[in-house]
């Protein structure tokens, strides 16, 4: 009669590992969606928020065990007065919250999210301060409390006219000119400077300026640049960056999407678990996953 192990031997080749495996280590970085920037028809929006990041070193993992990875989405470019938040991406029971939108002034302050969104022009005697939106992903309950990073959203001004950048994962946004969006989490570390941009993830977008004025830039990690009054317009949040998106500023810009979310994980040694884009370097073996799928272990 064949002995167990080599039983549990044979069952392990016929799925392409060469001896029964055990359990092993997995790090991993999770980011949401990031908010779309504010825009207003006759006004200065705020810049969205970008997503929230999560990053979870040395957790173990089972062989074998299937795990559904959810990528957020970014929040959709803004037509019309108001904005739009990021989705959450979800993995391994955590959830990373998706980015705030950048606000409109006179309808919608930024919204609340990974990162806060930006907080569009006051209007004058006629806006509340501050009206930027706040960070959840500190703050929320469990796991992803403890390992999150988002930042505030920068209030909008009016001297001069302004929105505010959207928060990064790194830092809060800015409520005075250029209204730059905060910067996001450098992971080049983790990622090498294959992902990301160049290893960054979770910038805010740039908020908005009246002519004359620097155009507001977003946050690094892929946050989208900001608008100037009849001269720049914006531009999205990076893919697979969870980056916020631009502001719009009057008709000649809308408030631009956010950039989508992303999951990545890495283990020592050579390939174990299947699922995601498959690379390795450095003695790493990564799995990338720019869309929702599933982690076998």
């Amino acid at each position: 009669m064949p002995r167990l192990s080599s039983i549990a031997n044979n069952a392990a080749k016929a799925f392409g590992f060469g001896s029964a495996r055990g359990p092993y280590n997995i790090d991993y970085l999770i980011v949401a969606g990031g908010g779309s920037g504010g825009y207003e028809a006759s006004n200065y929006g705020g810049g969205g928020g970008a997503g929230g990041l999560i990053w979870k070193t040395s957790n173990t993992i089972i062989p074998n065990t299937v795990n559904s990875i959810v990528i957020g989405g970014g929040g959709a470019a803004a037509t019309s007065p108001t904005s739009n938040i990021g989705s959450d991406s979800t993995a391994f029971s955590l959830t990373a919250k998706g980015g705030g939108g950048g606000g409109a002034q006179g309808v919608a302050p930024g919204s609340d999210g990974g990162s806060g969104g930006g907080g569009g022009f006051p209007g004058g005697s006629g806006g509340a301060i501050p009206n930027n939106g706040d960070a959840t992903q500190p703050t929320q309950g469990g796991d992803s409390g403890t390992y999150g990073f988002g930042n505030n959203g920068g209030s909008g001004n009016d001297d001069p006219n302004g929105g505010g950048g959207g928060g990064g994962s790194g830092a809060v946004g800015q409520s005075d000119t250029p209204c730059n969006g905060g910067a996001g989490k450098d992971m080049s570390g983790f990622v090498t400077t294959s992902y990301g941009v160049s290893g960054w993830f979770a910038g805010g977008g740039g908020g908005s300026n009246q002519s004359g004025y620097p155009t507001p830039a977003g946050g690094q990690g892929g946050g989208g640049s900001g608008s100037v009054f009849n001269a720049t317009s914006s531009t999205a949040g990076t893919v697979n960056t969870g980056g916020g998106g631009g502001a719009g500023v009057s008709a000649q810009a809308t408030g631009q999407a956010g950039g989508s979310g992303v999951v990545i994980i890495r283990y020592s040694g050579g390939q174990q678990g299947t699922g995601g884009i498959v690379t390795s370097s450095g003695g790493y073996t990564y799995h990338a996953f720019t869309s929702s799928a599933n982690f076998t272990a």
